[in-house]
């Protein structure tokens, strides 16, 4: 059940319904009981592995803290249950308390204004009710805290919890990951900031961080040079070479900036033409929020840095070709 990763911390795989079809709870030793990292989503399956976990003899002197390196919910969504079975308290960044009420479960509570943000961006009225269906989802995954979590200041505050650890904070993929770090021995509990085999899904949403890759970018350059000898992440399968997946990672970024760039270099475009050309594929259907999200944050980089011009309907073009883009 609980598998060992580095010296006092195990991991708890647990299932999704889709890609990757897993997400890793971490459990750490402490002087109270075990730290729980990340909860898992909110389904049977989820709650069914826990109580597994629960009823064995694994679980020791139990579960004394919740740790949420962020709040999306294949990582939220069990907490508000956890927190009832076990008394824990559940602990996350401020930021990420925020996002839960106010844009993970709060809205669809503003579906005009949600609206409103994304036809901006050139979206039909089709690919508006996905975005408003799709955060339902959202909704539902994020179920209500019955007590207030301990909230974070990132870079500031520590987690008592764990003596020897310090946390540190990531931001672009979420309003504020922070990541468990054993200084004394280099491991990293990576969250989703940095991932081994996947890309963390960098999304211009409504109501959050205005330059996603910008974030995430000037993240990535400053936790390159920590001395990690083993990252955890929340999906896939343990790995060293931090620095260099750091590295990886910001590439692949900065080569879908080149490629939006080019796409545009001879004029002018709407959105689906260039998630086609930067992306590989057209944001549509169900998860079009999480395509179209993604070539947003691309858009708003570039155009935060003077590059290239948006009109209100969507339509992008190069600052050096301006009238391309009525």
């Amino acid at each position: 059940m609980l598998e060992p990763m580095a010296p006092g911390v195990y991991r708890l795989r647990l299932p999704m319904r889709f890609h990757p079809g897993h997400v890793n709870s971490y459990l750490i030793e402490s002087p109270g009981g075990w730290v729980v990292v990340d909860c898992g989503n909110h389904s049977r399956a989820t709650r069914d592995a826990w109580r597994a976990f629960l009823e064995s003899e694994q679980v020791g002197p139990g579960i004394c803290a919740i740790f949420l390196t962020h709040a999306h919910p294949d990582h939220y969504g069990s907490a508000p249950w956890l927190a009832r079975q076990t008394g824990a308290p559940v602990i996350m960044a401020e930021q990420e308390w925020d996002a839960v009420n106010r844009l993970w479960r709060g809205s669809v509570d503003q579906e005009s204004q949600l609206r409103d943000f994304y036809r901006r961006w050139g979206a039909t009225d089709a690919d508006l009710d996905n975005v408003v269906l799709f955060l339902h989802g959202f909704r539902s995954g994020c179920p209500a805290l019955e007590q207030a979590p301990r909230l974070l200041a990132p870079e500031v505050d520590q987690l008592p919890e764990l003596p020897g650890w310090q946390l540190l904070a990531g931001f672009g993929h979420t309003p504020c990951n922070l990541m468990p770090f054993r200084p004394a021995d280099g491991v990293l509990v990576t969250g989703d900031q940095v991932l081994p085999a996947i890309v963390p899904n960098l999304s211009l949403w409504f109501g959050s961080d205005a330059d996603p890759v910008g974030s995430y970018l000037d993240t990535l350059a400053r936790l390159r040079p920590a001395p990690v000898t083993l990252a955890l992440p929340a999906h896939g399968e343990p790995f060293d070479l931090f620095s260099a997946r750091c590295d990886a990672i910001a590439s692949v970024h900065h080569k879908r900036l080149q490629r939006l760039r080019d796409a545009l270099a001879d004029g002018g475009k709407d959105m689906p033409a260039l998630a086609k050309a930067v992306l590989g594929k057209v944001p549509e259907g169900p998860l079009f929020m999480l395509i179209a999200g993604q070539l947003y944050a691309l858009v708003r980089y570039l155009e935060n840095r003077a590059e290239l011009v948006r009109s209100e309907n969507g339509r992008v073009a190069l600052v050096s070709a301006p009238d391309q883009c009525s």
